[in-house]
């Protein structure tokens, strides 16, 4: 994967730059069990990275229609809600975000949020948290009629922000969003967060999976440095090279 070129990063939002999986899942185990509904985790987990509707169309396979899934939706983002309010933002943020997204503005690298959460939900979180001057663009679910793992979000913001698939990279935690970044054929580097990356994904040339947003940045860095000292000694020789004899 060359990053030297990268001008552009499209940053998933839940599990990679805010710590908001754990606090999801709890929030929506509690809201099922308020409608009698024993939700398993592995369930849920195949559900992280895509969206709500989505989500419900899971558990219908699962558990059948005899559960009011839009009920339990409601509770769960009040629940979830209450419980977020009680987190400070140095807690809520993943290691290294506000590094990355410094690394990006001094790199003059365009940061784009692209998620699975609803466009209100999406805007109010990134306001809360301080992320959302750092980008400019936020893409929701709301923009696009098929969600993660479809490649729809990601076409849509290549459109938007005006770029290549040669001058950008996903960033991305779930393997929905892997997916849908390699199916949108951009290249992708998953943190993964609490859901264990697929392990075919690893034969795609267009896949690379690192620990953390901090290594992530030490990539960035490595790729940009080295691209300078090729480009400085290319230069150099060119000059000796024109040089009247």
């Amino acid at each position: 994967m060359n990053l030297s070129n990268i001008n552009y990063i499209f940053f998933d939002v839940d599990g990679l730059l805010i710590n908001s999986e754990m606090l999801s899942w709890f929030s929506f185990k509690q809201a099922c069990a308020l409608y009698n509904l024993s939700i398993d985790k592995d369930v849920y987990l195949n559900t992280i990275g895509t969206s709500w509707e989505s989500t419900f169309e899971t558990l219908i396979k699962v558990y059948g229609t005899k559960y009011p899934y839009d009920l339990i939706y409601r509770d769960y983002q009040i629940i979830y809600q209450n419980r977020e309010r009680e987190i400070t933002t140095a807690d809520f943020l993943k290691e290294g975000v506000i590094d990355i997204l410094n690394y990006c503005q001094e790199s003059n690298i365009t940061a784009v949020a692209v998620s699975s959460t609803g466009r209100i939900l999406l805007n109010q979180r990134l306001e809360r948290f301080g992320l959302a001057p750092y980008f400019s663009a936020i893409i929701s679910c709301d923009s696009v009629t098929s969600p993660k793992p479809a490649p729809d979000v990601y076409l849509y913001t290549l459109n938007i922000v005006g770029c290549t698939q040669e001058e950008c990279i996903v960033i991305e935690d779930s393997n929905h969003g892997v997916d849908a970044a390699l199916s949108a054929n951009i290249p992708v580097i998953q943190v993964p967060d609490i859901v264990a990356p697929l392990e075919h994904f690893k034969y795609n040339t267009l896949y690379h999976k690192l620990t953390s947003l901090n290594e992530v940045m030490i990539e960035l860095k490595s790729a940009k440095d080295t691209d300078e000292v090729e480009t400085g000694t290319s230069t150099h020789v060119l000059k000796q090279n024109t040089r009247p004899i």
